[in-house]
């Protein structure tokens, strides 16, 4: 662990890589000798055959328990021109005679060696932390059909049939390996990933995120949902079978798969999780129901501030209208079960706490869920979001919830208010409606610093008791010597150093600061819960 910064190297693939390295050495090690009577040929044969076989073991060991050449490249890349070089000790000339040649092939033979023990340990193939509570998870891809109901019908404009989600949730069953990134478009996910985060010099080299390929997590594909929940506070028999429901929104340049260490967890302590895999062009690569690929829109990125803001405006408002359908479709599933359920074998019908919804996520992930909390409140019970970036907010949504009456008293820089509501559609009038839930609004170090998300804002609305109903258990705060992508797998996955280097990794093991950010969560979530539970009469939203 210290060798890697605190990360955790998968121990399996460290036994492998010693032990290619251990066959490396030997092939280069061992001495090529060449028989001189024909007697002794027999004898001389083995010896060349041992040399030859030690690298072919160490190759083939390597890309059979990697999947192929390129997902443990920290070694397979030195072992291309070692294998040339150890190819020309065949020849007589060269390792008999102890010339110059002899002594280049050794030296470059042993560089290659050193360097493939290097870039194993630089580049180690990493895992998650351990997933805790009570229950095992279960998992299934699905499907949802877009139909727009309500007042999303409105505002949407979205030209697909279909919505992939990932639902997460609690089972009893033993869970299995199954692999970080989905196979299907993990190469894909990969390329577009390095072009939209890399630095400049490294954006066409997406083999190098292959390591991420083998990454597992501990999850049971289309498991039974756990007849019981053991964590419920409720009094009455029924709710202990019902599990609360929580539907996560991913941010910029992000996945179901990224935040696997979040919404593994929450669904290890009991809730059923519903992750978005949004078709607006902010993933790296989301595959619809019929096979079409949309991958992520850069051209965005290279806009002008103002403009480019606008049109990510846009893009929350088509994914709050898919979190909106996500979180109608999951309620219909406590009505009756859709056919992929049914074909897999899953069921949540009568399962679901329905009052007990919670629209979370992170970054981009988190203004969309303040969109959808917004256009329909009531959907949601409380509110998540780890570290919004406010100015994609939509113009109803960031007029509404920032509105002045709801600030007033608050001391803001009221030039600074005034060019943070801005807004494209300036026929909207500042609303002082948005819908009184439970709020936790987390950010981290690095956007504190840089004056991010508007977080000052939301501060002072929480010291000024405007952050969620006077009653509530509304909470903002900030996850300390934290950068924003710490919120997401990003960090637990790359080599600490590089994160470090390129600041994406704080001064902490993000391996803690995940678990912080994990046990905010829930401890706010079973707060908000709990509060709920004891009013008189419960809101049923179905």
């Amino acid at each position: 662990m210290v060798v890697w910064g605190g990360l955790r190297p998968i121990a399996s693939r460290v036994i492998f890589d010693a032990l290619a390295v251990a066959g490396l050495s030997f092939a280069t090690l061992t001495s090529v000798t060449f028989p001189a009577k024909k007697t002794d040929g027999n004898k001389v044969a083995r010896q060349n055959r041992w040399n030859g076989w030690a690298l072919i073991a160490s190759l083939v060991l390597t890309v059979a328990t990697a999947g192929n050449l390129t997902n443990r490249w920290p070694l397979t890349f030195p072992m291309v021109p070692l294998f040339l070089l150890q190819s020309l000790r065949r020849f007589r000339v060269v390792e008999t005679s102890r010339s110059w040649s002899f002594w280049i092939i050794r030296i470059l033979s042993a560089l290659c060696i050193v360097m493939a023990i290097k870039l194993s340990i630089l580049f180690p193939a990493v895992e998650l932390p351990p997933i805790e509570g009570p229950y095992h998870v279960g998992t299934i891809d699905l499907h949802i059909p877009t139909t727009i109901q309500g007042a999303a019908a409105a505002t949407a404009d979205f030209p697909f049939s279909h919505l992939p989600v990932r639902i997460l949730y609690p089972t009893l069953e033993e869970p299995s390996w199954t692999p970080y990134l989905s196979p299907e478009t993990a190469l894909e996910y990969c390329r577009e990933t390095m072009q939209f985060g890399a630095p400049e010099p490294l954006r066409d080299f997406g083999w190098m995120l292959h390591t991420w390929r083998l990454t597992g997590i501990q999850a049971k594909k289309n498991a039974k949902l756990s007849p019981t929940n053991d964590k419920s506070k409720e009094n009455d028999d029924e709710s202990k079978t019902k599990f609360p429901i929580v539907i996560y929104s991913h941010g910029l340049g992000g996945n179901a798969d990224i935040y696997s260490y979040q919404t593994l967890s929450l669904a290890a302590k009991g809730n059923v999780v519903v992750v978005m895999n949004h078709l607006d062009g902010t993933g790296p690569i989301v595959k619809t129901k019929c096979g079409q690929e949309v991958t992520f829109d850069h051209g965005i990125s290279k806009m002008d501030y103002k403009e480019g803001d606008v049109i990510r405006r846009n893009q929350t408002n088509v994914r709050a209208h898919e979190v909106v359908r996500a979180t109608e479709a999951v309620l219909d599933m406590n009505q009756k079960d859709t056919p992929e359920l049914i074909d897999a074998g899953v069921s949540f019908q009568g399962r679901l706490l329905v009052d007990h919804v919670t629209v979370m996520g992170h970054s981009f992930g988190g203004v969309t869920a303040f969109t959808a909390a917004h256009r329909r409140p009531d959907l949601f019970q409380a509110l998540v979001a780890h570290e919004p970036a406010t100015n994609w907010m939509t113009d109803e949504a960031r007029r509404a919830f920032f509105a002045k009456n709801r600030l007033e008293g608050l001391n803001l820089d009221d030039e600074m208010y005034s060019r943070f509501l801005d807004g494209e559609n300036e026929d909207i009038q500042e609303d002082d409606f948005f819908p009184e839930l439970d709020y936790l609004i987390l950010f981290s170090h690095e956007w504190r610093e840089k004056k991010w998300g508007r977080c000052d804002i939301f501060e002072k609305m929480h010291e000024g008791g405007r952050l969620g109903p006077k009653d509530g258990v509304s909470h903002f705060s900030f996850i300390g010597e934290a950068h924003h992508n710490e919120f997401s797998d990003t960090c637990m996955l790359t080599p600490m150093w590089l994160a470090r280097s390129v600041g994406v990794t704080g001064k902490r093991n993000p391996l803690e600061t995940a678990a912080e950010i994990h046990e905010r969560t829930v401890t706010f979530l079973d707060e908000a819960r709990s509060r709920r539970s004891m009013k008189p009469t419960s809101q049923s939203s179905t």
